[in-house]
């Protein structure tokens, strides 16, 4: 629900889920606007976003720490909010996923 709520609330969101397979369903069934499998796409498209003020629902493909790790270097700030939503109890059906 998160890439939807980021639609409708106006903003730029990442979600990201280091299973391409879920990354994926998750982009068919429309819950994410687009998929990118690079950091350094990534940060260009979030900067080009927010330039030009579009809403959109980002799906990353790969670790979430790289993410943070990579938006921590990054000389502006790029993350007005950060979340943290996983399914511990459920990791084969989209959950959190240990890497």
């Amino acid at each position: 629900a998160q890439p939807k709520a980021c639609q409708l609330l106006g903003c730029v969101g990442v979600i990201a889920e280091v299973s391409e397979e879920a990354a994926r369903k998750r982009y068919n069934q429309g819950w994410c606007q687009e998929l990118i499998y690079d950091l350094n796409q990534l940060i260009v498209r979030i900067r080009e976003c927010r330039e030009k003020k579009l809403a959109t629902s980002i799906g990353y493909v790969g670790n979430a720490v790289d993410l943070w790790e990579r938006l921590a270097k990054e000389k502006d700030t790029l993350v007005d909010l950060g979340s943290d939503q996983t399914s511990c109890h459920n990791p084969y059906q989209g959950g959190y996923y240990p890497v």
